[in-house]
């Protein structure tokens, strides 16, 4: 089989066979036709053929010269021009251009003077060579180095588009392994903290506080795990594990811990980044609710604007504290959202007053939650798109 970059780029945009002969033999047959007219517009005075006879000359030339167009791209494909082997493919190439265009001529020689014998019987193939030399061997010449050039260019395109591939595939396994790095430094985190709090409830003799910990613990681990494979989840899904935390903190701080959801209708379905308020909430209980013995209430409100889902975390603070925006938490949280959605302004900490700290996100909207069936999806689509190419 006589493989090169421009007979596959041919196969993909063209896959039926049927529809690729077609559509090369009405390019051939188009290229006749010019060099027809050309030559019954630029040779009047030497003009022996019929238009017919003319036409039948040209479509038997340029059929034939199609037909040698695979093998030169085979060539161009095989002995490509470029380092280490320049020199090498150079002359092979060379050699092989200056056989494939005189074997060419000679055909070109033959299938004229056929035509040529029942117009001008006194031509001879000596004749006849020698003016088909003349006249044409070097626009055939050109010819062959052109069809090695489209070979090059077309093989520097898909060698550019492959390395594009790979650099996107490269980068997609990067922030997959961020990602991956990010999440699991939550998971110790967060338990550290939790059993820090079953703990204390055992040392303080309260055994079902503590047996309903570790029940809304397995809760959460297990929801985390099976949100694992996804970086992005619904806010709903996101506020049912809000929930099984806000049961641990509850168990451990009782009346001086209070929490307040005030969700705009209409933004449930939005997605936010897996595991993404639950780092912010230890934030607020940690620097907060921690440091206040009368406790205080935790608010976290989510509306959406334009295109983005703007989420607010209020806790209160010590008017003597300089809470921290760079803790672990925080720190985390915003390393996952500029890997997931840039370097911009996707999180910000302020202080409206002197006993308030609030924590702001700005997620951008980009639709319903991703399940499994759609990455499938995905996969295959773009693993089509590259098949395409």
């Amino acid at each position: 089989m006589l493989a090169s970059a421009t007979t596959a780029l041919l196969r993909r945009q063209f896959p039926n066979g049927r529809i690729r002969f077609a559509v090369l033999g009405s390019f051939w047959t188009a290229v006749a036709v010019v060099s027809a007219v050309h030559w019954e517009l630029f040779y009047i005075l030497f003009n022996p053929y019929q238009w017919w006879q003319l036409l039948i000359a040209k479509l038997g030339i340029w059929y034939v010269w199609g037909l040698l167009t695979p093998l030169i791209l085979h060539l161009a494909h095989r002995f490509p021009v470029r380092r280490p082997h320049r020199l090498r493919s150079l002359a092979f190439l060379s050699a092989a251009g200056l056989g494939i265009v005189g074997i060419y001529l000679l055909f070109y020689t033959v299938w004229v003077f056929f035509i040529v014998q029942f117009i001008l019987p006194n031509q001879t193939i000596d004749g006849m060579l020698s003016y088909v030399i003349s006249m044409h061997s070097t626009w055939y010449v050109l010819a062959f180095i052109s069809t090695i050039a489209i070979e090059h260019v077309v093989a520097f395109q898909k060698r550019l588009s492959d390395r594009e591939q790979e650099l996107a595939q490269m980068e997609l396994q990067l922030v997959k392994g961020r990602l991956a790095l990010l999440t699991d430094r939550l998971h110790p985190h967060f338990l550290f903290n939790a059993l820090n709090t079953v703990g204390s409830l055992v040392l303080d003799r309260k055994p079902t506080d503590a047996y309903d910990v570790v029940v809304h613990l397995s809760h959460l681990l297990r929801s985390s795990l099976d949100l694992a494979a996804r970086p992005t989840i619904s806010l709903a899904e996101e506020l049912e594990m809000i929930d099984a935390y806000v049961a641990i903190v509850t168990a451990r701080f009782g009346d001086r811990v209070n929490f307040v959801h005030q969700i705009e209708p209409g933004v449930h379905d939005l997605l936010v980044p897996s595991l993404i308020l639950q780092p912010l909430y230890e934030n607020a209980v940690k620097h907060g609710i921690g440091e206040l013995p009368e406790g205080g209430t935790i608010t976290l409100s989510a509306h959406r604007t334009d295109d983005d889902l703007h989420i607010t975390i209020t806790n209160p603070a010590r008017p003597s504290s300089e809470t921290t925006t760079h803790g672990t938490g925080l720190t985390l949280v915003r390393e996952r959202l500029a890997v997931l959605y840039g370097n911009g302004r996707t999180l910000t900490t302020r202080r409206p007053s002197p006993r308030e700290f609030v924590v702001e996100l700005r997620i951008p909207i980009r639709g319903r939650p991703s399940t499994d069936t759609d990455q499938e999806e995905r996969e295959r689509d773009r693993t089509q798109a590259i098949d395409r190419r």
